[in-house]
């Protein structure tokens, strides 16, 4: 049975803490958004059950013109000549290729801008993006899903509460990222914790 490298986004490969991090200290410095608004309306942006998306947290916050905001932010994220993603991560990619599939709970539009922001589109590596519950959703869908159907899934998210049912063929592995907002949660004992992809080890 061949093997899946089902890899989550956000905190695993890129690094949204110290992205979404720069967008609040732009907003504080050129329109003196403090930066408890701006990480409060993130949270409110998500109270929906949805994935986050930027232009609804600039509508929450008050921004008029919204769509030119977002293009404001954007120019200047490019500036920064930041990639965001982790330092072992083109080398797990450049060893796992094939066998890497993304697997995000993700506004799509917001996650292909981060793609494009990273680098990782020109890897065009193959993704599944979802805006329900991670869990539930690949229990009910794993047998039907073209990329990893009958095959072996090792599922990395930095999130424990993702991991919430045992599912068949489906092995759980949590990344602790030093410095993560989610870091400071304990892997629970029967899900193995890796700090880097690179200790990944599969055939």
């Amino acid at each position: 049975m061949d093997t899946i490298l089902l890899v989550d986004f956000d905190g695993t490969i890129f690094n949204s803490d110290l992205f979404h991090k720069n967008i609040a200290e732009y907003l504080n410095i050129k329109y003196k958004l403090p930066l408890e608004d701006f990480y409060s309306s993130f949270e409110k942006a998500k109270e929906d059950g949805l994935p986050h998306n930027l232009k609804k947290q600039l509508k929450i916050v008050g921004f008029r013109n919204v769509n030119g905001l977002i293009k404001e932010i954007k120019q200047h994220l490019l500036s920064t000549n930041q990639n965001y993603i982790y330092e072992d991560v083109l080398d797990f990619i450049n060893k796992y290729k094939k066998s890497i599939v993304i697997y995000t709970f993700a506004d799509e539009k917001y996650y292909k801008y981060k793609q494009r922001i990273s680098s990782l589109s020109k890897y065009r590596l193959p993704y599944i993006i979802v805006n329900s519950d991670k869990n539930t959703f690949l229990s009910t869908n794993i047998n039907s899903l073209d990329k990893i159907a009958n095959k072996k899934i090792i599922w990395v998210d930095d999130k424990i509460s993702v991991f919430k049912n045992t599912i068949k063929n489906v092995e759980f592995i949590r990344i602790k990222r030093e410095g993560n907002k989610h870091s400071v949660y304990d892997t629970p004992k029967d899900i193995t914790e890796i700090n880097n992809l690179l200790e990944l080890n599969i055939v």
